[in-house]
C-alpha cells in the first residue's frame, strides 16, 4: 500500500485484505490522489478561476479535505443526502448540483 490507509486500519495482528472491506468502497493511492487533487486546484488558480469539486465519487469527508485543501468550502454534491453529510462534517458553501424540471417546482 502507498501510504496510509484512509478507511480501516490495518496492523499485523489484524492486516486488511481485500476481502475484509465493507463494500462498496473505494481503493486509491493516497499520493497519487493528493497529488492530482493539487495538480487541479493549481490549474483552477492558473485559469483565474475556483475549482468546486464534486463528492459524488468518493463521498468521503477525508477526500474532501483533500479536494478542497483543507478548507472544507466550495463543493458540489448531487443529493440532498449528501449535502446534510458533509455539511454535518464541517463543509459549507454547499452546491446541490441537480437540474429541477419547471414542472417539479
Amino acid at each position: 500500500v502507498d501510504g496510509e490507509i484512509v478507511a480501516g486500519e490495518a496492523s499485523d495482528v489484524n492486516p486488511l485484505t481485500v476481502e475484509g472491506l465493507q463494500t462498496p468502497c473505494s481503493l486509491l493511492y493516497r499520493s497519487v490522489f493528493e497529488r492530482n487533487s493539487q495538480r487541479m486546484l493549481d490549474r483552477a488558480t492558473e485559469l483565474g478561476c475556483v475549482l468546486r469539486p464534486h463528492m459524488k465519487t468518493h463521498k468521503t469527508l477525508e477526500g474532501g479535505e483533500v479536494l478542497t485543501a483543507g478548507t472544507r468550502r466550495r463543493i458540489t454534491v448531487s443529493t440532498l443526502a449528501e449535502a446534510e453529510f458533509f455539511a454535518d462534517g464541517g463543509f459549507d458553501d454547499i452546491v446541490y448540483a441537480v437540474p429541477i424540471a419547471p414542472a417539479k417546482l
